[in-house]
């Protein structure tokens, strides 16, 4: 008989083998969700944007990466619809009380916009009129997305100028051409001592002159413009002199323009310019509110030229005066609303355009 020379292979039983299994698994599940865990917590921080955990770091990572659809934002109103067209301006706000709802996969963050008349904001409970105005012009940063009616920038100025009456004008995704053409509308009833905020922020530019790759993109706002001959004004200088012109927020109906290069940033940032050397000249107390962009900005240098009052709102969106909501929405929270709120009220009563009823 042969014996066995081979020596004692180790021999795992059917147990074992689970356990060994289970453990190797185990220990990489837990190996990835720490690296995971790390560098979400190192991308969060180096960052300081705000990041509220749930459920497990590697599928949230994976999802982020397959762009999963629970991680898109969907939108839903009560009392649709939000908006409505407008031949001049695109798009306005409709009168009515609205319910917005935010959700991102099984959550969903609400807030309430009243609107009292067409393309206005409530700014008070009661809105009455006064002897004088403060008309807020603007984006979806002045017209406080997100926010509440009571958390704006504007609601707080009606509450610290009660002898104003005070019109939020602001819409989601205007630039100041829009406020030209507000403007017009309204200029028989604005009085010499009305004062008038036109908030400017460098992104703004590309939406004033409407260059061809800026129309190429979406306008959230007007999913309603959809078949429609929604109209978006730009601004052009003709001969010097400002001029608005109208493009169709349809690119398929816009010719050839959609297709074209951009034209250089002298002549989309002379656009702008043309917009503030407009709002010099008018009857009113004019401040340019300056949201974003850096000290050197040509148009805010522009603004200083013309003499124009100028008060810096920027704010840090790396400090504690900055919030958003956070994956929902990165609209300024209501504690950046509160900071714009009180810079541009400071400036107004160090510039002297409102009396500090305080004294």
């Amino acid at each position: 008989m042969e014996k066995n020379t081979e020596p004692n292979a180790p021999h795992l039983t059917g147990l074992k083998r689970a356990i060994f299994i289970g453990v190797t698994v185990l220990i990489s599940v837990a190996l990835l969700e720490s690296l995971s865990s790390f560098f979400l917590f190192r991308y969060y921080s180096a960052s300081e944007l705000p990041f509220n955990p749930t459920g497990s770091s590697t599928i949230y990572l994976v999802k982020k990466a397959l762009n999963i659809s629970p991680f898109h934002t969907t939108e839903a109103v009560d009392s649709a619809p939000l908006y409505e067209i407008d031949d001049q301006l695109g798009y306005t706000t409709s009168p009515g009380k609205h319910r917005v709802a935010i959700s991102v996969a099984s959550k969903t963050y609400r807030f309430s916009v009243t609107v009292p008349q067409r393309g206005l904001r409530a700014t008070a409970y009661r809105q009455e009129d006064k002897p004088m105005a403060i008309y807020a012009f603007g984006d979806s940063f002045i017209f406080g997305w997100g926010n509440n009616d009571e958390q704006t920038m504007p609601w707080l100025l009606q509450q610290k100028f009660p002898q104003y009456k005070v019109l939020n004008l602001a819409q989601n995704g205007y630039g100041i051409t829009h406020a030209v053409v507000q403007f017009e509308r309204m200029k028989d009833s604005v009085k010499n001592e009305d004062i008038i905020i036109l908030p400017y922020g460098d992104f703004y530019l590309a939406r004033n002159y409407g260059p061809p790759s800026f129309m190429r993109s979406a306008f959230p706002p007007c999913a309603i413009c959809a078949g429609r001959n929604a109209r978006w004004p730009v601004v052009r200088s003709k001969g010097g002199e400002l001029a608005i012109e109208y493009l169709n927020m349809d690119c398929s109906k816009n010719g050839q323009y959609c297709n074209q290069a951009d034209p250089g940033p002298a002549v989309i940032i002379e656009a702008t310019q043309k917009i503030v050397e407009f709002f010099s000249k008018v009857h009113a107390k004019v401040v340019l509110a300056f949201l974003s962009g850096s000290d050197r900005d040509p148009v805010v240098a522009y603004a200083r030229e013309l003499g124009m009052t100028i008060i810096d709102i920027r704010l840090d969106t790396r400090s504690p005066e900055w919030d958003d909501f956070g994956r929902f929405d990165r609209h300024p929270g209501p504690i950046a609303q509160y900071n714009y709120f009180r810079k541009l009220s400071r400036g107004l009563l160090d510039n002297n355009l409102i009396e500090n009823s305080e004294k």
